[in-house]
């Protein structure tokens, strides 16, 4: 009898997946979005599959489908003669993204103030540390990626990852304008009361007040951008 139940027993066991290793095409995409995101690429910039495949190391294919996904998530054009561009953006564009990001990443920082622990908090620091001294070395590309990590370290804080991805998805439109804009200016004249603002307000637990520093920072930065006369000028490719 136990020799039979343990028969049985043996053939229940449901077999184990086969772990799915990253391939290429995924690499090669979250390559792509990362770049766009931290704004390596400018408003109205054009590419082909061939030049992002040398430049990446990879054969056409991956990049080809690494463009077809991010085109869908409006990211990137792909115009009819199969040039790639980053599209450009427009004031009215701009409005309509902030009211959107305000909404949404205000919701995540007000979550993370409930959410987040003091280990998180030290780090958070530490990147607002790094933020700051990016900007009196006055390089830009460090100064994007503190600043793109600081708000994302907010938003995981949450512990809400479809909301966190909905983030991304609208950085993706945003990053290449603020990078375009962001070379116009010294670094250090940059306003960081908002990021001081929301530091105090999740060490507080203080969720609104987390949400209105967020809010607070996107709003000033569209401002800058339609203040400083970026929308007149014509885009360089």
């Amino acid at each position: 009898m136990a020799e039979h139940m343990d028969r049985k027993a043996a053939t229940t066991i449901p077999s184990l997946p086969t772990v799915r290793q990253e391939t290429v095409q995924d690499q090669v995409y979250q390559t792509l979005r990362t770049a766009i995101i931290a704004g390596r690429f400018k408003p109205g910039q054009r590419m082909t599959i061939r030049s992002l495949a040398q430049e990446l190391g990879t054969s056409a294919m991956p990049v080809r489908d690494a463009v077809g996904r991010l085109s869908n998530e409006r990211a990137l054009e792909v115009l009819r003669n199969r040039a790639i561009v980053v599209p450009l953006m427009t004031v009215d564009k701009l409005r309509e993204l902030t009211t959107i990001r305000i909404e949404v990443e205000g919701l995540a920082a007000e979550h993370a103030a409930a959410q987040i622990t003091r280990q998180e908090l030290r780090q958070l620091r530490k990147i607002s540390d790094a933020f700051l001294a990016a900007g009196r070395d006055g390089d830009l590309a460090r100064y994007m990626a503190q600043n793109q990590e600081f708000h994302f370290s907010i938003y995981r804080a949450a512990r809400m990852p479809l909301l966190t991805r909905i983030i991304e998805n609208l950085w993706l439109q945003f990053g290449p304008t603020l990078h375009a804009l962001l070379t116009r200016y010294a670094l250090t004249e940059y306003d960081t009361s908002h990021h001081d603002a929301a530091l105090a307000a999740l060490a507080a637990g203080d969720g609104p007040a987390a949400r209105t520093a967020i809010a607070g920072d996107l709003q000033d930065a569209a401002d800058e951008m339609i203040g400083s006369g970026y929308f007149a000028e014509p885009a360089q490719s």
